[in-house]
């Protein structure tokens, strides 16, 4: 598990602009754009939330909103970032009980599975 902290680590600083080279710019603000129009939500978990970048629209939906990824720099990021979020919570994953295997498809579609 140390192997992927460190990697994903590397592109902390980084992130936001290296996903908007992968992903894309206008794939990212369809997700953007989906995510700031869900319903309130309750108390809420995202996994992987890397420099928090849709974690901060969440944060506007969610009476409570708890946010964690793998990196212990991309958790350092995120909490900069949303420092003024007084809903947030961030918290570096410890994936060592379950294996959380998240499978990205399209940026509409997510595919969640945990093994024990």
């Amino acid at each position: 598990m140390k192997n992927k902290e460190e990697y994903w680590s590397k592109f902390a600083e980084q992130f936001e602009q290296k996903n908007k080279y992968v992903v894309g710019e206008k794939d990212m603000d369809i997700v953007l754009e989906s995510v700031s129009k869900l319903q309130p939500l309750n108390t809420t978990l995202e996994l992987g939330c890397g420099n928090g970048t849709y974690s901060k629209i969440i944060a506007k939906k969610a009476s409570n909103l708890t946010v964690t990824d793998l990196s212990k720099e991309m958790v350092n990021v995120t909490k900069t970032r949303l420092k003024q979020a007084k809903n947030v919570t961030v918290e570096q994953a410890i994936a060592s009980t379950y294996t959380i295997q998240l499978i990205h498809l399209t940026p509409y579609l997510w595919l969640i599975y945990y093994t024990s």
